[in-house]
C-alpha cells in the first residue's frame, strides 16, 4: 500500500464527512506544505524515513497499516528507527493456520526464561491437552516462528501483528476463541489475577477511525510496559468496543466483516 493511495484514500473520506474540505487543509492537518502534499499524491516525491514516520503518527496509521506502507521500500524500512519496523506482518494464509489462540500462547512462553520444550509441560500451563499443543508447536516450528533449543522454546519471529480493516475468518476464529477464553475465565480465575470492565458511551462515527487507533496504540505500548526480564506468565488482553444501537441501517455497509 503505497503512501500515495493512502493519502488519496484519506482525503477522499474526509471530503466525504466535509465538502468545503481542501487539500491545503489536509496539508495543515498534516502539518506539512500543501506543495509536498500534492507531490505525494501525485506520485513525484518518495519517503524518507523521517517523513514516514511523521506520517504514519498524523494519519494514524495501525500497526499492520505502517508495515504496508513500509513493505513498498525495503530500504525505506531498514533506515526508520519507529518499533513499527520490530514488527511481522502476517498474511491472511498464515494467520488462517495459527488461529488457535495455543499458538500465540506458545509464542509468549517462548519468551520467559524458565520454560520447557515439552508438550506436557506446555499443556500443563495452559490447561490444554498435550496433543493439541504438540499440532501448535510443530506448526510453529515449521513456520519458522519458534525453535527448540537446549530443551527450550525460543521465539524466533519479530512480535505478529494482522491486517486490520480486513474481512477475515481466521481472526474471527481467533476473536471466537479469545471471547469463549474470557467466559471461562471469568468464573474460574480470582478477582484480583483478572480486569473486566465495560464502558457504555455515545459515540460520534467520524471519530471512530480515530478510537480504533487509539486502541492499537494503547496496546502496543501496554505490551511493552508489560513484557520484561521478570515476566513469569501469559496473559491476554481484549478490548471490546461495538455499537449497542443500530448502526448498521444507518451507514453504508461494508464488504465484510473482520
Amino acid at each position: 500500500m503505497a503512501i500515495q493511495s493512502i493519502l488519496i484514500k484519506e482525503l477522499g473520506q474526509r471530503k466525504e464527512r466535509n465538502p468545503l474540505f481542501s487539500l491545503r487543509a489536509f496539508a495543515r492537518q498534516l502539518n506539512i506544505s500543501p506543495a509536498q502534499l500534492s507531490l505525494l499524491i501525485n506520485g513525484k516525491k518518495h519517503l524518507t524515513p523521517k517523513l514516514a514516520e511523521h506520517l504514519i503518527e498524523k494519519l494514524n496509521l495501525t500497526p499492520s497499516e505502517a508495515m504496508e506502507l513500509l513493505d513498498d521500500s525495503a530500504p525505506l524500512k531498514k533506515k526508520l528507527k519507529t518499533s513499527i519496523t520490530e514488527l511481522r506482518l502476517l498474511s491472511e494464509e498464515e494467520f488462517s493456520l495459527i488461529a488457535d489462540w495455543v499458538h500465540f500462547a506458545i509464542l509468549e512462553l517462548a519468551v520467559l526464561k524458565k520454560n520447557v520444550a515439552t508438550s506436557r509441560w506446555i499443556g500443563a500451563e495452559l490447561g490444554v491437552e498435550p496433543t493439541r499443543v504438540m499440532d501448535a508447536l510443530v506448526r510453529l516450528q515449521r513456520m519458522g516462528f519458534v525453535s527448540v533449543e537446549n530443551g527450550k522454546l525460543k521465539r524466533t519471529a519479530k512480535p505478529l501483528v494482522t491486517q486490520t480493516e480486513v474481512p477475515s475468518a481466521a481472526i474471527r476464529k481467533y476473536h471466537k476463541g479469545n471471547l469463549d477464553l474470557a467466559r471461562e475465565k471469568i468464573d474460574s480465575i480470582p478477582v484480583e489475577l483478572r480486569e473486566f470492565s465495560a464502558m457504555t458511551t455515545s459515540v460520534s462515527l467520524k471519530k471512530l477511525k480515530k478510537v480504533k487507533a487509539l486502541i492499537n496504540e494503547f496496546k502496543h505500548r501496554l505490551n511493552q510496559e508489560l513484557e520484561g526480564d521478570d515476566a513469569s506468565e501469559i496473559y491476554t488482553l481484549s478490548i471490546q468496543l461495538f455499537p449497542l444501537t443500530q448502526v448498521q441501517k444507518r451507514v453504508t455497509p461494508s464488504k465484510g466483516t473482520a
